[in-house]
């Protein structure tokens, strides 16, 4: 479908299509699709399932669509909404940007899923290309969405950046799950597992997990890596991201837990600490008050906790209960945790993105 103005779709589902460069199913704007499904459709070029100048996504998904070089699922040029929408198991053949979502202009997920996205770069590139689940290039917000297991995957010809978000513009993270994203850029440098910011970036109330970064020449940043712009985070959980180092950059945290598995570093460098920080090593420099460093803190697997997105749950005798004074700004920053459960509970906050 070629639309040159306003469409809507409803209950509907477009399969199977097949579009010589850009658009699978539909390509044009503006487009809004309620309670539909794009899926198995093709683009030469961009696009395998939608390619929007304008797009709302509201209860529907967009899944197992190809495209060769920027957005698997979807690319658009302009503004682009998601509401309780799914992105799966989209594809670029060499991709550049974006196997789930390629996003030029302003762009907000709202309790949706970008899961198990997959794009392959063959040809060799000079330039940082990545986005295995959302390439963004414009303003990110996220809320309340679970960002999993999507992954870039190069035969060492060239950079490859971002498994889960690859940051261009800027980002708002809230209340959300980066989980189980990878870059493996062969022999080439492979950054961000989780995210790879090139602007600014604000995470809170956000967990962090499971990312991994692969190459035989340099990986940086299983979970996050700082390119440029900055990146700030509170009330926020890093663990078990799998590469030499967790955080690559500077960064500003207040009420974060950083946990990085054994043989890997927390940090790069030392973060800016507001306090009441918590790191399993001493790379991040903690020297702010109530900040704890070369400490376990004792968390739970990455588990349904209640709440929209999985969370690793502090265990009994944590060092992250009740470790934050309810009069600290950390404490009082938000009044619920990223279950959406009230926070606190106890005779203080905890330290990271759940309260016990």
């Amino acid at each position: 479908m070629h639309t040159g103005s306003t469409a809507t779709i409803t209950r509907s589902t477009l399969t199977g299509n097949v579009a010589t460069s850009a658009g699978g199913a539909v390509y044009g704007g503006p487009v809004t699709l309620d309670h539909s499904q794009v899926t198995a459709n093709q683009a030469g070029d961009t696009g395998g399932g939608l390619g929007l100048f304008t797009g709302t996504l509201l209860d529907s998904q967009v899944t197992g669509n190809t495209a060769r070089t920027r957005g698997g699922g979807i690319d658009a040029s302009g503004s682009l909404t998601l509401t309780r929408s799914t992105i799966g198991t989209n594809t670029l053949s060499d991709g550049a940007y974006g196997a789930g979502i390629a996003a030029d202009g302003p762009a907000t997920l709202t309790d949706s899923q970008v899961v198990d996205n997959t794009g392959t770069i063959l040809a060799t590139h000079g330039d940082t290309r990545g986005g295995g689940g959302i390439y963004s290039r414009s303003t990110l917000s996220v809320v309340r969405t679970t960002i999993v297991g999507n992954a870039l995957v190069g035969s060492g010809s060239g950079p490859l950046a971002g498994g889960g978000i690859h940051v261009a513009g800027s980002a708002t993270i809230d209340q959300s799950l980066l989980a189980g994203n990878t870059v493996d850029a062969g022999a080439s440098t492979a950054s961000g597992g989780g995210i790879f910011g090139a602007g600014g970036i604000t995470i809170t109330r956000s967990t962090l997990s499971g990312n991994e970064v692969h190459s035989t020449g340099v990986a940086s940043g299983a979970a996050i890596h700082r390119e440029l712009g900055t990146v700030s985070m509170q009330a926020t959980t890093i663990a078990g991201n799998v590469g030499p180092t967790s955080l690559v950059g500077t960064m500003a945290v207040s009420a974060v837990v950083v946990d990085a598995p054994a043989g890997s570093a927390a940090c790069s460098v030392p973060l800016t600490s507001y306090g009441f920080d918590v790191a399993d090593d001493a790379t991040c420099g903690l020297t702010a008050p109530g900040d704890l460093q070369g400490v376990d803190p004792l968390l739970g697997a990455l588990a349904d906790n209640g709440g929209p997105t999985r969370t690793h749950l502090p265990l009994l005798g944590s060092p992250l209960l009740d470790a934050i004074p309810l009069a600290a700004p950390s404490c009082t920053a938000f009044t619920a945790d990223q279950r959406g459960l009230p926070r606190p509970t106890g005779a203080g906050c905890d330290i990271g993105a759940v309260e016990r």
